[in-house]
């Protein structure tokens, strides 16, 4: 059992596992695997390369790197040297990239030979290239638990992400108040987000604080169920941590139960809905699950809820109570505290708080304030407690939104579309698609601007999470007697421009292939009529319902790769390359959720 004291930090836990278990696996991807002793060695290795490059004490590495140990190499090489890495997903638009650079004051960007050439002007290290070097892993003296461990984005409402500062202090009391909580963890805990994600440091940090196996699942294998599953028994996972809309997407393809891990579930993100509870709970009442809650400005978690027979029938499953360190207070809006039932704004405290927004004292200030001498986040959500001592979600008290475990900020949106000239006014709602694969965003907009060019500029400076899934022109943002922007108007206007859009479609499916595609993009996507040249992007697809047209069509097509469904992104070009190349159609039997 590791000790942990008022002088230790990540390094020094991760050094013990390194010195007691240096044979035993450290990280996993596909076949291929480092032991803590190699794991070691690699970041030690990298280490002296920072320190080459004039890295030290407090200094910022960014990292720019495919889904790879690399990621886990740098951080810890990090570490030892008493340095902040930060990571920025591999998939940002290059815009973003330097923007997120910028925002993070980045002393040195490590990088790899895909990513090299997306850097800009920053002083970069290409670690692809020596990743095979071995050194010494020596955490250098004089490094605190209060100094930073790592630096998180977060949507902020000025259109600049904002970054969260965490402490070694801070995940050292996550982690232990985690293993707490769901006692002994198991030896295999899969990573399957970026790691510019708060959502993967519990898998990251319980594997490797633990001396247990990080499994780092791929982008590719994460899109394809029959593959992520395979992943799921071949390395027996016996710790999976997801969102809620990830797990239902991938259970579109096959039968939930091959997705779930051996001994724990963890979902997080977003709001867990109970038939998910129920579906799960159904297939293996065996698994130990739970809802996990916390703002990256918490350190990734401070609820958790254990899951039972009861929350299939809730309707609103509980974020949890309070783990070991963490302090909750519900004030109103004059700063009191309420009764047990009432609605207000979750505060949170304790020994999980970050250290703040790095470079911007006001906000942090703002935002972590003193109630009764001791330090508390205003997290901006609304709950309730119930009389057992958990705490239930009530909604925002700004307009901030989770869209598939992405904090996000309307505002920031807003701010992007109105950089156009040619937009005059703004506005970005939540909708509800009228199938069950979560939140999306829409933004109306005045003005003349082309809304397909518009659509692509957006995609050059947000993130995906961002992106709003249709743009809709409207006449006038409608507003209020009281001011403020009337939004039952603003649907109804938006359901308006849908029906004259839907009015507009010129070709329509003919073949039976073609129209079986169809029927599945309108469940998908929303949308009464699609025109069968269009692309599935340029309708408010993305990435993640692609995810659930590709598990749809494969139940009809077997043989169907997700790597065929982005290569023909409209339903002809599709339709034609079914046909064309004979694939069998077959009707295989899923079990809905």
């Amino acid at each position: 059992m590791v000790v942990i004291d008022s002088s230790t930090t990540c390094a020094d836990i991760f050094n013990h596992h390194v010195i007691t278990s240096g044979s035993m696996i450290a990280v996993r991807q596909d076949a291929q695997f480092l032991t803590y002793q190699e794991l070691a060695s690699r970041a030690g290795a990298v280490a002296e390369q920072l320190r080459s490059n004039g890295i030290g004490q407090g200094n910022i590495v960014a990292t720019l790197l495919a889904r790879s140990p690399l990621g886990i190499i740098v951080a810890l090489a990090c570490w030892s040297i008493g340095a902040v890495y930060v990571h920025i997903n591999e998939y940002e638009p290059e815009n973003r990239v330097e923007a997120l650079l910028s925002i993070a004051h980045a002393d040195l960007v490590v990088t790899d030979n895909k990513n090299e050439n997306r850097i800009g002007e920053f002083v970069k290290l290409n670690v692809e290239k020596t990743a095979t070097r071995y050194g010494q892993y020596n955490p250098v003296v004089g490094r605190s638990p209060g100094d930073i461990a790592y630096l998180v984005f977060t949507s902020g409402s000025t259109g600049t992400p904002k970054v969260v500062a965490i402490e070694h202090y801070s995940v050292l009391n996550y982690f232990t108040a985690f293993v707490e909580r769901i006692g002994p963890l198991p030896n295999s805990l899969a990573c399957t987000t970026t790691f510019a994600s708060d959502l993967g440091n519990t898998s990251i940090f319980g594997a490797l604080l633990s001396g247990r196996t990080l499994q780092i699942i791929s982008h590719e294998v994460v899109l394809d169920a029959k593959a992520f599953a395979a992943t799921i028994r071949e390395f027996s996972i016996g710790l999976l941590k997801c969102t809620p809309s990830q797990l239902e997407v991938l259970a579109t393809q096959i039968d939930i139960s091959e997705l779930l891990p051996e001994k724990v579930l963890i979902l997080g993100g977003e709001i867990f809905p109970p038939r998910l509870a129920g579906a799960i709970i159904q297939r293996r009442p065996d698994l130990t699950v739970f809802n996990h809650y916390g703002p990256s400005e918490t350190t990734i978690g401070v609820l958790m809820h254990k899951i039972s027979e009861e929350d299939a029938g809730r309707e609103i499953i509980p974020l949890g109570s309070p783990l070991s360190g963490v302090e909750i207070r519900l004030l109103d809006k004059a700063g009191k505290p309420v009764r047990v039932g009432e609605t207000a704004e979750l505060y949170i405290g304790g020994r999980s708080l970050a250290r703040g927004y790095f470079g911007d004292d006001e906000l942090t200030n703002k935002r972590f304030i003193s109630i009764a001498g001791e330090r508390f986040f205003a997290s901006g959500d609304l709950a309730k407690e119930t009389p057992h001592g958990e705490y239930l979600f009530w909604g925002r008290e700004d307009r901030q939104l989770k869209v598939r475990g992405y904090r996000i900020d309307p505002l920031e949106i807003e701010n992007a579309l109105l950089a156009d000239p040619d937009v005059a006014q703004a506005f970005v709602i939540s909708i509800t698609n009228n199938t069950r694969y979560s939140i999306e965003l829409v933004a109306c907009i005045v003005g003349t601007v082309d809304i397909t060019a518009l659509m692509q500029r957006l995609q050059t400076v947000l993130p995906a999470s961002h992106i709003p899934s249709k743009i809709y022109r409207v006449d006038k943002i409608p507003v209020t007697v009281n001011g403020k922007v009337d939004m039952v108007m603003l649907k109804s206007m938006t359901e308006k421009a849908e029906c004259e859009r839907s009015a507009l479609v010129v070709n329509q499916p003919h073949t039976a292939t073609e129209k079986l595609i169809t029927e599945i993009w309108r469940e998908i996507l929303g949308l009464k009529d699609i025109d069968i040249n269009a692309k599935f992007m340029e309708l408010g697809g993305d990435s993640f319902k692609s995810l659930a047209v590709f598990g749809k069509l494969r139940r009809h097509y077997p043989q169907l790769t997700i790597a065929i469904l982005f290569s023909y992104p409209s339903i002809s070009a599709l339709a034609a390359y079914i046909d064309a190349s004979n694939i069998t159609l077959k009707s295989t039997k899923v079990v809905q959720l």
